[in-house]
């Protein structure tokens, strides 16, 4: 059985005034999700070069400037963990084992706290992890670069870039019992 759950977050601030700024990897055409985030109202802000350690400095530069509040890489702040964790055990549903693709980690601890006695499985997308990052869970590194889309498409809206590849180690390697694959970052259809 799979069971798949969304925590989608779109730069949509709902305090009045509020703006979300996003810094992105400069691009030729820029990725979807960053024509998404324009349209939704962000202010996105091209770094080149794009490497992730220059555009964490130019968000802290800018917050420093500005007073802007900073959500890192992976959102990895004060009660993240424990509010994925909250969200997950809505679905009152105890998985056997639980997959999802990680970048940073926090999901993935978030998703231990929720449910510490199921076989835990992140698919690592993009920079290499420690078994600390993601809490113990289980490490299995996607062959395929970032930008390189995943060889299985999905029965159902996902990022082929990043939980597609999730979903391609899920499908090959899970174990028996319920599984809980988590959808991160669905792309809409069409």
């Amino acid at each position: 059985m799979f069971l798949r759950f969304a925590a989608i977050t779109w730069p949509r601030c709902p305090a009045p005034g509020k703006r979300a700024t996003i810094f992105v990897a400069a691009r030729t055409r820029p990725h979807p999700r960053t024509l998404e985030a324009a349209r939704l109202g962000a202010k996105v802000v091209p770094i080149s070069p794009g490497y992730l350690l220059v555009m964490q400095s130019r968000a802290r530069e800018y917050c420093r400037n500005t007073g802007a509040t900073l959500i890192p890489f992976g959102a990895e702040i004060p009660g993240a963990v424990e509010a994925i964790a909250a969200a997950a055990r809505l679905a009152a549903f105890a998985p056997e084992e639980v997959w999802c693709a990680a970048g940073s980690g926090v999901l993935a601890c978030g998703l231990a706290a929720a449910w510490p006695k199921a076989r835990r499985h992140v698919v690592q997308i993009g920079r290499d992890l420690t078994p600390r990052e993601v809490a113990g869970a289980t490490i299995h590194v996607h062959p395929r670069k970032f930008s390189d889309s995943a060889a299985l498409a999905a029965p159902f809206p996902v990022d082929p870039h990043y939980d597609a590849k999730a979903w391609e180690l899920c499908i090959a390697k899970r174990g028996p019992g319920r599984v809980l694959f988590w959808n991160v970052a669905p792309l809409a259809r069409g």
